[in-house]
């Protein structure tokens, strides 16, 4: 299905553009300035771009992650796709601003029913894909990147006009290290990117956006956005948590045993590489998926409480099997790794994110610090 782009204000901005979808992005750190990346080899957008830091703009510029720099928001309006992606406590501000910035050129309902008349007349065509820059609704539709999606969809009823369409977003890639610097063309190649389009948004907003990740070489899947939050609760936010109490009791130690940083090795470094995120994007997620991270946090309590009896029964002697009972559970732990191993080479994601990696030199897995 195509929508196709009618004679309006932004149809007139694609046309400048030689048929190029315009994207704008707020935020060019990591996630921002790779989207930026990708998009602009894809060869179906241009793409400006706003940070409140000037020298990451020059670095974006430098680095091919945008057309042009934005001096504030107020270019949004004229963009077929505003992508937000600062850390989610800045978000409030931004949406807030966004939201006086942005109309839709029509309302809702007249908006879906040209879309329903798009979809009719494109029925019959061959080589239309979806996932081309052409497929942008004449609104400008804003999405976001952000790991906590309830919160996000509350910020964009709050302030985003009814018909300007949200459709939230969440790449599952991302590195532990941070800034434009790091950011990569390859990094979204492969990987899952979660869609969560809010109840105003239509089909034309949610193709948009599905088109634009593709055109990234990302793998779009909507997803209802509370399955969202308590999925990445256990996978994402709750392995930084763990990851950071294991770099504190570490730390502690060593004000009494110094030579512990010269004995911890590869084991400590992978457990712990997500402590080494941005701390203020860290906290945003944890406290804006607040009520799914402490569900996640009392699961991981009962399980580490389980394992915390089953070692001291063997220290008492009162496991006649010795360490057997600690064996089984932590074969239980490997079984289920496995599985999830074992899905991600079926699905061939796996390789596909080792490739990216190994060509943008960023790491491409599913991580919390976005």
């Amino acid at each position: 299905m195509m929508c196709v782009m009618p004679s309006s204000s932004a149809g007139s901005a694609r046309s400048e553009h030689n048929g190029r979808a315009k994207v704008f992005v707020v935020g060019l750190g990591l996630i921002g300035g790779s989207l930026g990346m990708a998009l602009r080899a894809s060869g179906r957008y241009t793409v400006d771009g706003f940070d409140i830091e000037a020298h990451c703009l020059d670095r974006a510029l430098a680095l091919g992650a945008i057309d042009r720099a934005a001096k504030s928001l107020d270019g949004a309006a004229g963009a077929d796709l505003v992508v937000v992606a600062t850390p989610l406590f800045a978000m409030p501000l931004v949406f807030a601003e966004l939201g006086r910035h942005l109309r839709g050129s029509r309302g809702c309902h007249e908006h879906a029913e040209r879309c329903k008349n798009d979809r009719e007349a494109d029925s019959g065509s061959e080589g239309k894909g979806e996932g081309d820059g052409k497929g942008a609704a004449s609104r400008t539709v804003v999405t976001d990147v952000g790991g906590a999606k309830g919160y996000v969809i509350l910020l964009a009823r709050e302030h985003l006009a009814p018909d300007v369409p949200f459709v939230g977003g969440h790449p599952m890639a991302g590195s532990e290290h941070e800034g434009i610097e790091h950011a990569t063309e390859g990094l979204l190649r492969g990987c899952h990117y979660v869609l969560t389009p809010a109840e105003w948004a239509d089909d034309c907003a949610v193709q948009a956006v599905k088109g634009a990740c593709e055109a990234a070489g990302a793998v779009p899947q909507v997803v209802d956005p509370d399955d969202h939050d308590g999925v990445v609760a256990a996978t994402s936010h709750l392995p930084l948590v763990v990851a950071a109490c294991l770099a504190q009791v570490a730390g502690k130690r060593a004000a009494i045993q110094p030579s512990i940083w010269d004995l911890a090795s590869g084991g400590f470094r992978d457990t712990t590489r997500v402590a080494s995120g941005n701390p203020e994007m860290g906290a945003g997620m944890l406290v804006a998926n607040a009520a799914r991270v402490l569900d996640a946090l009392g699961e991981f309590q009962c399980e580490l409480d389980e394992v915390r009896r089953l070692i001291a029964e063997a220290l008492r002697g009162a496991d006649t099997s010795g360490p057997g009972a600690v064996r089984d559970f932590l074969s239980q732990a490997r079984a289920s790794r496995q599985a999830w191993l074992d899905r991600e080479r079926l699905a061939g994601r796996a390789q596909d994110r080792g490739e990216a990696a190994r060509k943008g030199g960023a790491c491409a897995w599913a991580s919390p610090m976005h």
